[in-house]
């Protein structure tokens, strides 16, 4: 149960951004409403935990393979 609402946190932002909530008659929408996974929708999307993650060009460049 923790594992598949740790794993809807990330799909369903995602299915947002991207249009896909709204798309076909809301068809996506309303699977996710019937799993109890909608209210994830308005979570961060992992392109800002990208750049929330991501590595400065220095950082980068100064990183040495061991």
């Amino acid at each position: 149960q923790l594992f598949q609402s740790m794993l809807f946190t990330k799909i369903v932002p995602n299915c947002k951004k991207l249009g896909l909530l709204d798309r076909n008659d809301k068809w996506l929408r309303r699977r996710f409403e019937e799993l109890g996974v909608i209210q994830f929708e308005d979570l961060t999307d992992t392109s800002d935990e990208y750049q929330a993650f991501a590595l400065g060009e220095n950082e980068l460049t100064s990183t040495k393979i061991a």
